[in-house]
């Protein structure tokens, strides 16, 4: 019976969290991170970046471990496995995405972004990066988790993800000094994302297991 109970709970909790979004993971906080299995984020530049980049004559790929890829209406994509921690409702997250990007014009000019590194600062979500290999890593773009689409799952225990992430105003200078063209402003949305994790040792099997 106490098993029971607990799955039974587990599943009220997790249903709560997916019917009332973030709002609700914050009146149940604090949600303890727990660690990412099978994580994976792919990034493609939204309508209106893909239009300024060609405009301007610059190309997005990957760098490996990350992998290049384009959507049916031709916008190009990294995906990359994410590795790190992270709760339901991604208000206290740290992952790392190995790999990286590689912005690039037609005269070879190139810009990369590297040491990709994101975690939770406030109600946002900050990826920071070393740019061309310096050595200090800067803010290169953000997401407010208060606008994600976040959607905590149960079985197996993980969550989703889609979102808008924007440009950081650092970034867009770096870009206009280094590419000599800066295709959007700062605060701009640039790369539309979606992605997914197990998160583990799952709550549920560990409840199950002690009531036994």
């Amino acid at each position: 019976m106490k098993a029971r109970l607990a799955a039974v709970v587990a599943l009220a909790v997790v249903s709560l969290l997916a019917g009332n979004g973030i709002a609700a993971a914050s009146a149940l906080s604090p949600l303890p991170p727990l660690q990412i299995r099978n994580g994976v984020l792919t990034v493609c530049l939204n309508a209106t970046a893909q239009r300024a980049f060609t405009a301007d004559g610059l190309r997005m790929a990957a760098i490996a471990p990350a992998t290049y890829s384009t959507t049916a209406d031709g916008r190009s994509c990294v995906k990359f496995t994410v590795v790190g921690e992270s709760n339901l409702d991604i208000t206290e997250a740290h992952a790392t995405l190995p790999g990286g990007f590689d912005f690039g014009n037609a005269a070879g000019r190139h810009l990369t972004l590297t040491g990709l590194d994101v975690r939770t600062r406030g109600m946002s979500l900050v990826a920071t990066a070393k740019v061309n290999n310096q050595p200090g890593p800067v803010d290169v773009f953000y997401v407010n988790v208060l606008r994600a689409n976040i959607q905590p799952q149960l079985l197996p225990l993980g969550v989703k993800l889609a979102t808008q992430c924007m440009l950081t105003g650092q970034l867009a200078s770096v870009m206009g000094t280094t590419l000599g063209a800066a295709p959007l402003a700062g605060d701009t949305a640039m790369l539309a994302a979606v992605g997914s994790a197990d998160l583990g040792p799952s709550l549920l099997s560990s409840s199950v297991g002690q009531a036994s």
